[in-house]
């Protein structure tokens, strides 16, 4: 996490591997994509936390989705 002035910079970083062989090829587009969603949900409520000091009291989906690269 780094504080930028009234802005935060939080950098994450993760691999996910599918062990289900021909099925895991599949599902991998759907498992990217879900994984994107809540990744970018996820640093919302946390960029929320951080520059609010406090949990949002709203739905992660209802904040507004923080510039990312997922």
């Amino acid at each position: 996490v780094h504080v930028r002035g009234d802005e935060t910079l939080l950098i994450s970083d993760a691999e996910v591997w599918l062990k289900a062989g021909v099925l895991g090829r599949l599902i991998s587009p759907l498992v990217s994509f879900q994984i994107g969603r809540v990744a970018r949900r996820t640093l919302a409520a946390f960029a929320y936390l951080v520059e609010h000091g406090e949990a949002p009291s709203v739905k992660h989906s209802r904040l507004p989705v923080p510039a990312a690269a997922c």
